[in-house]
């Protein structure tokens, strides 16, 4: 039940972000929106980790561990960060955030391919409905 609950909120607060973004990307550019962005988060998780002891537990972390994540974050915090400001200010929140949630099934498809992670039929099942609805969207 934890881990659903924390689910729950991870897709509440990404829910409820998109418009915050949304009112605040007409005042600047992606990149200035994604640095102050970052920035926040940044603050949040270096207080988390001083007061929980994170940063011990960061120092030990092996070299291919750091280097994935940080490939992970130029490519998910950086480059898509920017495209999803740039989406926000063209099409607005409404159809920029239905849109990027396609990403589970590229997700889904590179680690059956790259993983060898055994896909399901009720992941086949959800990767048509990703399909279906990005098509709606997209029929606007």
């Amino acid at each position: 039940m934890r881990g659903e609950l924390l689910a729950l909120t991870a897709a509440l607060m990404w829910g409820l972000a998109p418009l915050l973004d949304r009112v605040a990307i007409v005042n600047t550019t992606p990149f200035v929106a994604n640095f102050f962005r970052a920035s926040g988060a940044f603050t949040v998780l270096l207080i988390y980790a001083l007061l929980s002891g994170g940063l011990k537990e960061a120092m030990n972390l092996d070299i291919k561990s750091i280097s994935f994540f940080v490939l992970a974050g130029i490519m998910a915090g950086a480059i898509a960060v920017l495209a999803y400001y740039q989406a926000l200010k063209f099409i607005g929140a409404g159809r920029t955030v239905p849109l990027t949630s396609i990403y589970p099934l590229v997700t889904v498809v590179f680690a059956a391919m790259l993983l060898g992670e055994r896909l399901t039929l009720t992941t086949y099942l959800g990767a048509v409905l990703i399909v279906a609805g990005v098509i709606l969207i997209g029929i606007e």
